[in-house]
């Protein structure tokens, strides 16, 4: 129909406005005619070692427009080894037709196009058939890393392989005996390689291959290699710290066991050190990010209370902070009036030493001290905050230890939001130790026999630590043992020595009786 666009507008006949649209299904620009779909569009099978293989596909063979008539079909392009059965090859619009396709031994791995022909006398319509054949695969990729026989490997080692043409995933076994019946790692993956998330054992053998996969399922195993890990030892010490109390000019020592718990030998070397001022700023290679687990909080006014919550530090650096970075996503408080910088931190150090941070009501112990770097209106929306406190600890703290983090709602009224919070980190800042460190002062009251060793698996062997306080005044001395291992987790262990130099009490005689009569 011919339908004009424009409609009559009652309220103003003289000026005509368009009050409709029109929709239209199945409309067309031409003459009707048939049409051709394929479900699925595509297909794929394995090249059989003899005899033939099937699979199919169906042509559903329909009207574009008021049209009836009579399709013939048919189909080419198959290669060497596949051919064609159209069920039925003439169908009656509407209607649809089983197109099998049979693929032989004879057939060639690789993608091909396959078409399929409808031909009603007038028209002629094509569809396009996607095939995708593999054949068994008879050889496996060529492995090229850890090298066969590698010896001292990473327990964490990057397994490689040259990739093959046509496959897209690899299957990669590793085991403790050469014919894979322990298997230790048995993954499908779709790179050329590898890396193991756990660690593999210390010290052991472990024999590796890879086997492409197609739609055939695993080929052919590559040839078999095998690595052997790193001995790896694990250090372990008699004490962590030394006290000795003695006169001036006097000598005195203790008896330091370094042990072997793990696997390969443990060499060790052992010096003196002894604080002289802070050497060093800011190293971000020794920052300790904390997880904080997530946690709500309601203002006091609303009945909350402070979320308190343990972490520990000094596991994965060794260094002394001197500040922090907070990072956080809080929901809850978008058009409530509150503000993310309404939560209050109050940081205690494994020492005590505290930092205040953040909060609104200055009521509240420890609010309203120091701001957030996101203080402020600016901060009244849900989302993901950070603030930085680089010299929050002066002077620095000792990391080694539990750390209290205590986190308030510190807008105390009943009109404050209650503000969720996920995803906290709280980044130890640190700078090195000043002691043990790549300069070293030696501390001439203390020496250490013998100052280096090879200690093997499960054996212990002993340091005799020697003090000479000759020449030292009255007082207290600190001096550090710093213990250098291959120990991966230990590769240096500081051990504080104090000393205490006091003078020796006066003796004083006492006579009893204190006199005596003779007659």
């Amino acid at each position: 129909a011919d339908l004009s666009g424009d409609a009559l507008n009652p309220y103003d006949p003289g000026d005509p406005s368009q009050d409709f649209a029109l929709a239209c299904y199945n409309c067309i620009v031409g003459d009707p005619t048939f049409t051709l779909s394929l479900n699925p569009p595509a297909l794929e099978a394995c090249i059989p070692d003899s005899g033939s293989v099937d699979t199919a596909t169906s042509i559903a063979v329909g009207a574009l427009g008021i049209y009836s008539g009579t399709v013939n079909l048919s189909s080419s392009g198959e290669p060497i080894g596949v051919t064609s059965d159209l069920d039925p090859d003439s169908v009656t619009v509407p209607d649809a037709s089983n197109w099998t396709v049979t693929i032989d031994s004879t057939a060639a791995a690789g993608d091909y196009i396959l078409t399929v022909t409808g031909d009603d006398g007038e028209d002629i319509h094509q569809r396009n058939l996607d095939l995708r054949l593999d054949a068994f695969l008879q050889s496996g990729p060529e492995l090229s890393a850890p090298a066969d026989q590698a010896t001292d490997t990473s327990l964490t080692p990057n397994f490689e392989w040259a990739g093959m043409a046509g496959v897209e995933n690899y299957r990669l076994q590793v085991a403790t005996d050469v014919g894979f019946g322990f298997l230790i790692i048995d993954q499908t993956v779709s790179a050329t390689a590898f890396t193991p998330a756990t660690e593999l054992a210390t010290g052991t053998e472990y024999f590796w291959r890879v086997a492409g996969a197609n739609l055939c399922g695993d080929g052919e195993w590559s040839a078999t290699y095998s690595l052997t890990t790193r001995l790896e030892p694990v250090a372990a010490f008699s004490a962590d710290s030394f006290s000795f109390l003695m006169t001036t000019n006097a000598t005195d020592d203790a008896v330091l066991g370094i042990s072997n718990m793990g696997t390969g030998n443990l060499n060790w070397s052992v010096a003196t050190d002894q604080i002289d001022g802070l050497r060093g700023s800011h190293d971000p290679s020794l920052d300790e990010t904390l997880d904080v687990p997530g946690f709500s909080l309601a203002s006091p006014a609303n009945g909350g209370s402070p979320v308190v919550i343990n972490l520990p530090a000094g596991l994965t650096t060794r260094g002394e902070v001197v500040g922090f970075s907070f990072s956080g996503t809080v929901s809850g408080i978008s058009g409530n009036g509150s503000w993310a910088s309404d939560m209050c931190l109050r940081v205690t150090a494994p020492d005590g030493t505290i930092f205040d941070v953040g909060g609104f009501s200055a009521a509240i112990a420890g609010c309203a001290v120091n701001a957030w770097s996101f203080q402020g209106s600016g901060s009244n929306n849900n989302g993901t905050y950070a603030s930085q406190h680089s010299s929050a600890f002066d002077p620095a703290v000792e990391d080694l230890g539990d750390w209290t983090f205590s986190f308030v709602n510190g807008w105390d009224s009943t009109q404050a939001a209650t503000m969720d919070w996920t995803d906290v980190t709280i980044t130890l800042h640190k700078v090195a130790l000043p002691f043990c460190g790549e300069e070293l002062t030696n501390v001439d009251w203390m020496s250490v026999a013998p100052s280096s060793g090879i200690t093997a698996s499960g054996e212990t062997d002993e340091a005799v630590i020697s003090i000479d306080s000759t020449g030292l005044a009255n007082g207290n001395y600190l001096g550090y043992l710093c213990i250098a291992t291959n120990d991966p987790a230990a590769t240096m262990v500081p051990i504080p020595v104090e000393l205490t130099v006091e003078e020796p009490e006066t003796p004083v005689a006492e006579i009893t009786p204190p006199s005596f009569n003779f007659v």
